[in-house]
């Protein structure tokens, strides 16, 4: 049983490559950046801007359920979370609010690209911010209506 030279190649590329994506580190942790590999974590923020009643979501992935929560008026709620090898986590929310109702993919891995996503809940609907932890109504994009 001998080791060719094709196999020496094929373990060596093997090595090299989990090398360089486990010492990966992104340039400004936290700031939002798009990453070419996985970070080391991803944060989705939500923010709820309505004055009343109050905002109810849950959210939940696959194998995470984040359970029920309860925002009022510039109330904040955020988790931090890994992708999966793949890199297909998705969160999805179930919002409620004032006898209406909304859910949608809060994040796709296989779509945002972003460590920072932000949600901002307004009564006219869900306007998204990627990249920001700190963001300005200007930075505010629609994405969703109640329904």
């Amino acid at each position: 049983m001998g080791i060719t030279l094709a196999k020496i190649l094929l373990i060596s590329y093997f090595c090299l490559v989990l090398l360089l994506h486990s010492s990966y580190a992104p340039p400004f942790p936290g700031q939002g950046e798009p990453e070419p590999f996985h970070p080391s974590s991803y944060q989705v923020w939500i923010t709820d801007l309505i004055q009343r009643p109050s905002l109810t979501f849950r959210c939940q992935s696959k194998d995470n359920d984040l359970g029920y929560h309860t925002l009022n008026f510039r109330q904040k709620y955020h988790w931090e979370f890994k992708l999966n090898f793949w890199g297909s986590t998705l969160f999805f929310c179930h919002f409620y609010w004032n006898g209406k109702q909304q859910v949608f993919d809060v994040f796709n891995g296989r779509k945002d690209h972003f460590t920072v996503i932000n949600w901002v809940v307004k009564e006219d609907g869900f306007y998204k911010v990627v990249g920001k932890v700190n963001w300005e109504d200007k930075d505010l994009v629609k994405a969703y209506s109640w329904s």
